[in-house]
């Protein structure tokens, strides 16, 4: 059952940006998050409804503390608005869904290295894999392609919003209900978006069925389905390295990628992915 899960979460996951892609066809950036935001924090805030009537009002936003609530504030700035920002515009200036995937992919060292107390000789020889696997995948994809610097650019700032997001969410959101937690972040960055946006969604018209089928996708089953379930895995007993499931999400998106898009990837850049994926294996699975 766990092994379904896994291949559940890897799949929406890796699903994401081929999605946002496709999204982007018909609304902008900044109204596709905001409509993503708001469809997310109906679902969450159902959630935590059910949630607080089933456990009561000690799951109630009224028994938070001020630093709970700063800290679900600073957790929505980088998860849901600095890195998924990022994210939708890295694709808007044209970075293929697997690119982008492969880049993100090297969230977890940075996350594993910086929450570890003692680095050794082993960690940094993965650091040194994992990043010279990445200057293989932009470089040469950029030399061959004539990649956007801008959309290469989104795609670091996603890599950092995500890195420093995950730290601080673990730093000083784990005691959080996560029902509570992700309905304050989702909320917040609603908020948030449709101030930047001006509230031009009111206005919004590009309601045809292949935006609403990725508006369904990204606001409900990536954004609350995937979530749930990455929230169930690092929980299970029986996931003991819940980081080593993201290896597997950006060859997916490369496949999902090169049949829907018909966006191949070099050679070099598959290489570059794979000494990713080495360097991530080396350096994280000696991480205490």
């Amino acid at each position: 059952m766990n092994f379904l899960y896994v291949f559940m979460f890897v799949f929406i996951w890796a699903s994401g940006p081929i999605f946002v892609k496709l999204g982007l066809l018909y609304a902008t950036p900044l109204d596709f998050l905001a409509l993503r935001s708001l469809t997310a924090t109906f679902c969450f805030f159902i959630i935590w409804l059910i949630t607080c009537l089933k456990e009561g009002s000690r799951k109630s936003i009224s028994h938070l503390q001020w630093k709970n609530i700063l800290s679900m504030i600073v957790t929505a700035l980088l998860l849901q608005v600095a890195y998924q920002t990022s994210f939708f515009y890295a694709l808007q200036y044209k970075l293929s869904p697997g690119l982008l995937m492969i880049i993100l992919g090297t969230q977890p060292i940075f996350t594993a290295i910086a929450m570890s107390d003692k680095l050794t000789k082993r960690n940094w020889i993965g650091l040194f894999f994992a990043l010279f696997g990445l200057y293989l995948v932009v470089h040469h994809s950029a030399t061959i392609h004539g990649l956007n610097f801008l959309g290469v650019l989104f795609g670091l700032i996603a890599l950092a919003g995500m890195t420093i997001g995950t730290l601080f969410q673990k730093r000083f959101c784990s005691n959080i209900d996560f029902s509570t937690n992700l309905f304050f972040q989702y909320l917040t960055s609603s908020v948030l978006f449709l101030m930047i946006d001006r509230f031009q969604i009111i206005h919004f018209s590009s309601f045809n069925i292949l935006f609403l089928v990725s508006l369904f996708w990204m606001g409900i089953i990536v954004s609350v389905i995937a979530t749930c379930l990455y929230y169930y895995l690092v929980n299970s007993k029986h996931i003991t390295r819940v980081t080593t499931i993201f290896y597997g999400v950006p060859i997916v998106t490369v496949i999902l990628d090169y049949f829907i898009y018909h966006q191949a990837i070099s050679a070099v850049a598959l290489l570059g992915f794979f000494i990713i994926c080495f360097g991530l294996y080396f350096s994280v699975g000696n991480i205490k």
